[in-house]
């Protein structure tokens, strides 16, 4: 039997619920809205898609009756039933559970949700607020290393449908369509203090997450008889957090400026301009056993941690 609870409703669905959705996706093998209507009944079907929505985004329906977004779009039509999508807003928080709870006022609604934080995800944060893109509908992770593309897929497949494409250059990107976890990431395009206050007090999800922003961000490289540690970064203020937490686990670092480039560079035949200033976190050679046994292990790039490996 499906558990509808995996695609994020929050409410157990009756068997009768469950039962009806079997039947829609049955008769849609061969026919339409139409029969839908004749045999499931117009009072059962908008029963369950008022049970449904605007509880849940129209993706997250889209999972839980195997029906495209665009055919409920017309069912919603058809049946006379509003959308009310442009006035559900989603606050979402981390949490040790998932669930959520929808505040309904008038005509607009507000999407309370807990994302239960685990390794997994901790470890996609990171790495998206290093090598990412975060936008209100999606979140897009990219890089041309292979080692940590299927670990990052996998987990984004956990909270919706995920597209994977890979340019000629051998870049990949996989985006994520989820509010939710764009949500969790970053709020009016800033890192959400509280989701990164929760993981860096957790002596669990904050080496993971290290690792993600590592693999995405940072450098582990050999030079001779010599361990590089870097961590690059234009927020200075998260590396700083960053270099708190590190302290605190007894992993000397220090923090310093990185000379801006004053004249453009070409990058693949473009030229490219500096804008921003980029800091550099460094883990001294005396404390990178400490970094490798806490973080080290945890990443996911090839090169990277192959390197990781060798430090003794």
């Amino acid at each position: 039997m499906v558990n509808y609870n995996s695609f994020g409703f929050s409410e157990s669905l009756t068997a009768d619920e469950q039962e009806t959705i079997k039947q829609i996706n049955e008769i849609l093998e061969t026919h339409d809205l139409r029969e839908v209507k004749k045999i499931v009944g117009v009072e059962k079907l908008v029963g369950l898609l008022k049970r449904l929505y605007p509880k849940n985004d129209i993706k997250t329906i889209e999972r839980i009756m195997n029906v495209p977004d665009s055919t409920l779009g017309y069912w919603f039509k058809n049946l006379g039933l509003p959308f009310v999508r442009r006035h559900v807003s989603t606050l979402v928080f981390p949490s040790n559970f998932d669930g959520s709870i929808v505040v309904a006022h008038g005509n607009a609604a507000k999407n309370l949700a807990a994302i239960k934080i685990d390794g997994n995800l901790s470890y996609l944060v990171g790495f998206c607020i290093g090598d990412g893109a975060i936008q209100k509908f999606m979140v897009e992770a990219f890089n041309k290393d292979k080692g940590m593309k299927e670990y990052l897929k996998a987990t984004m497949q956990r909270y919706g449908s995920v597209q994977e494409v890979v340019r000629e250059d051998g870049l990949w990107k996989l985006r994520l369509s989820s509010v939710k976890i764009a949500a969790l990431i970053k709020r009016n395009g800033k890192i959400v203090e509280d989701v990164l206050e929760y993981i860096l007090s957790d002596n669990d999800l904050a080496p993971k997450f290290l690792a993600g922003l590592w693999d995405a961000e940072g450098s582990v490289l050999k030079q001779g008889d010599y361990t590089h540690v870097y961590l690059y970064n234009s927020n200075k203020e998260l590396l700083e957090r960053i270099s708190e937490y590190l302290e605190s686990k007894e992993i000397k670092n220090s923090i310093i400026k990185v000379k801006k480039r004053e004249q453009p560079y070409y990058l693949r035949g473009r030229p490219v301009i500096a804008r921003k200033q980029i800091y550099r976190l460094g883990v001294p050679k005396s404390h990178l056993v400490k970094w490798r046994g806490l973080i080290g292990l945890h990443l996911k790039h090839s090169k990277k941690s192959v390197v990781v490996c060798e430090i003794k």
